[in-house]
């Protein structure tokens, strides 16, 4: 057998009749009978031959050499610019994470919205709204790198809003989830804030910002709240924060909920801003929201200090079956109407 060179003919031509077909045959047998009687669909049923699956014990070695390098197309080499400056890219040792993360976290922000428009990102067509979000409002998620908070994106579901929804369960009942978001800031159980984001921005009478910034996103701010004053120490239940981001297209509010009284919530909300449309707004408009973003930091950070406060250690007993609340919670949401077919009920 002789075996063909790894540089065949181009690879629009029809390569000579070979092996392939044959030792395809050898193995899988005939395809229509196999497919009436496989338990599994495989790859080879579309002729698709994967290297790393074959059972190369029926092969000798001459027609496996012949399988790997018939008219093969290996991978390029990496660019040797790029590989120098890995080989004698100097590592500091000396650096310093905790001074300097925040000033880090600003230059990555900025070098990173620079790339966008270098890489032609914009303008914002078939992007999906998670392209939007690892790409567009990276700077959210990197902004907590250096504290115990983790941020977690991808439709998260809230714990606190599960467990608000779920008050009362019995054990017949099926469980409800709690709403998702777009990004949740959380520590192990405990959740200090969330997230909405938006594909396209329709103006601030858009009906997806209203009822995101209105009733969702507030929702979900105080059930995490109402969870938050629940695990504090009892000392430290006072001034605690939520905040909620919500991001419509290019435009970024931000939201903190807090307890002014006993059993009120005041959610405040910011001035919109815009990530910057052109490569020349990057300094002053991203600098606006890096700024937002550092403020925002700051007040999960300190809500966090006060929940995780230490606790004076005392006896356990027996959990209290007391209904009342310190902050009362959501009330359930009323369910929709279904719409009545007046053809059908008339007739």
């Amino acid at each position: 057998m002789e075996v063909p060179s790894v540089q065949g003919p181009p690879a629009t031509a029809l390569p000579p009749r070979s092996l392939f077909l044959d030792e395809f045959r050898k193995v899988h047998g005939n395809m229509d009978d196999d497919l009436k009687w496989c338990q599994r669909e495989h790859a080879a049923h579309c002729f698709i031959l994967d290297l790393g699956d074959l059972d190369l014990k029926e092969f000798t070695r001459a027609e496996i050499r012949e399988l790997k390098e018939h008219n093969v197309r290996p991978l390029p080499p990496c660019p040797s610019r790029l590989l120098e400056y890995l080989n004698e890219c100097p590592i500091s040792r000396t650096y310093n994470f905790e001074s300097k993360c925040d000033l880090d976290w600003a230059q990555y922000s900025i070098q990173s919205a620079l790339r966008l428009f270098q890489g032609n990102f914009f303008p914002i067509t078939d992007q999906t709204e998670a392209e939007i979000i690892r790409r567009a409002w990276l700077f959210v998620d990197t902004a907590f790198d250096n504290s115990e908070i983790s941020v977690r994106t991808g439709e998260m579901e809230s714990l606190a809003s599960s467990n608000r929804r779920n008050g009362g369960r019995s054990a017949g009942d099926r469980k409800i989830h709690g709403h998702r978001t777009d990004f949740l800031f959380k520590h192990s159980n405990q959740e200090f804030g969330c997230s909405e984001v938006g594909k396209k921005d329709c103006g601030d009478s858009g009906t997806k910002e209203v009822h995101e910034l209105g009733l969702k996103c507030t929702k979900m701010m105080k059930d995490q709240l109402v969870q938050l004053i629940n695990d504090a120490p009892s000392s430290q239940k006072e001034d605690l924060v939520v905040v909620g981001l919500i991001m419509m297209g290019l435009k970024f509010r931000a939201l903190v909920l807090d307890r002014p009284s006993t059993y009120i919530c005041r959610s405040s909300r910011t001035a919109p801003l815009w990530f910057p449309s052109s490569e020349r707004n990057v300094g002053s408009q991203l600098g606006a929201l890096l700024a937002l973003m550092a403020q925002v930091k700051v007040l999960v950070c300190y809500t966090f200090d006060k929940v995780n406060a230490p606790a004076l250690i005392t006896s356990q007993s027996f959990e209290e079956l007391d209904t009342t609340y310190s902050l009362p919670p959501c009330p359930s949401s009323p369910r929709r109407r279904q719409k009545i077919n007046h053809r059908s009920s008339s007739s």
